[in-house]
């Protein structure tokens, strides 16, 4: 299995938000933590999609 890492623009994207929003929410621990590589930050496209249906699983 191949790991896509994508951008602090296109995870912000992902979401709907702006980046400073997203780094807001990096902050609050709202989202999944980012990979750094040197200078960049990334984020593992699955952990992304994991995080959005663990927020759409019903309460129990």
């Amino acid at each position: 299995m191949t790991q896509r890492l994508v951008s602090a623009r296109d995870t912000a994207a992902f979401y709907g938000i702006g980046q400073s929003t997203l780094w807001r929410w990096i902050g609050e621990g709202s989202v999944p933590q980012p990979i750094r590589i040197g200078r960049r930050t990334f984020w593992d496209s699955e952990m992304l999609n994991q995080h959005v249906v663990s927020l759409q699983a019903p309460a129990k």
